[in-house]
């Protein structure tokens, strides 16, 4: 039995219409990418959003779907994660989640998801080893357990960012690395993770501000 794979391999600039400043028209259409080729612009070069308090701009992802065999499905060998499809590297829709819920990695990363199971369930169950299980979920359940804790959920954030950055560039380099044909995912997931939580971070600076 075949699937979809949607992978995302960029976002594109769209600015919030007609009426926008100067710069939100300069890059409305302007397209990033995970791994540029030769003429195209990266991801690193896209600009954060908002420009500007006003700023009604957003990046579209770019994505490439392609059909596989059910081996690539079903969260591979860790079978509690349930259902879903891959994108960006981690599983969106397993386990009966919706797309609000974002995607997983392995047992610790993912909104309301810790232990290889979805926190919301009470009759949700996780594996039974429910250690990390790889570096990058080392960091997501250090970052779960810092919101348990007193500390400010910004500054866990801060940390969760940190300690993904400190990783090495290759995912097959982690002091616990992900299994071999899992690197590429682990990459693109900590790049989604890391976007995401920067501009998280800075939302929350401009709201404080």
């Amino acid at each position: 039995m075949a699937g979809l794979y949607i992978k995302v391999i960029g976002y594109e600039w769209l600015s919030g219409g007609d009426n926008t400043c100067r710069p939100c028209q300069e890059n409305n259409g302007q397209r990033y990418y995970v791994r540029p080729r030769p003429g195209q612009k990266a991801l690193s070069e896209m600009p954060d959003a908002p420009l500007h308090p006003n700023c009604r701009c957003k990046a579209r992802p770019i994505a490439r779907v392609t059909v596989e065999s059910s081996a690539g499905e079903q969260g591979g060998d860790d079978d509690y994660i349930q259902g879903g499809v891959r994108v960006m590297g981690g599983w969106w829709f397993n386990n009966g989640r919706t797309l609000w819920d974002g995607p997983v990695w392995k047992k610790w990363c993912g909104g309301d998801w810790g232990g290889g199971r979805d926190l919301r369930d009470p009759n949700a169950i996780g594996p039974a080893d429910a250690s990390p299980a790889d570096a990058m979920d080392a960091v997501c359940k250090r970052h779960d357990d810092c919101y348990d804790s007193a500390v400010a959920r910004e500054e866990c954030d801060r940390r969760l960012v940190r300690e993904l950055e400190a990783l090495p560039a290759d995912p097959a380099r982690w002091p616990h690395p992900p299994v071999a044909d899992e690197v590429e995912a682990a990459d693109e997931y900590r790049t989604m993770a890391l976007w995401w939580f920067k501009r998280k971070i800075e939302r929350e600076a401009l709201v404080g501000d």
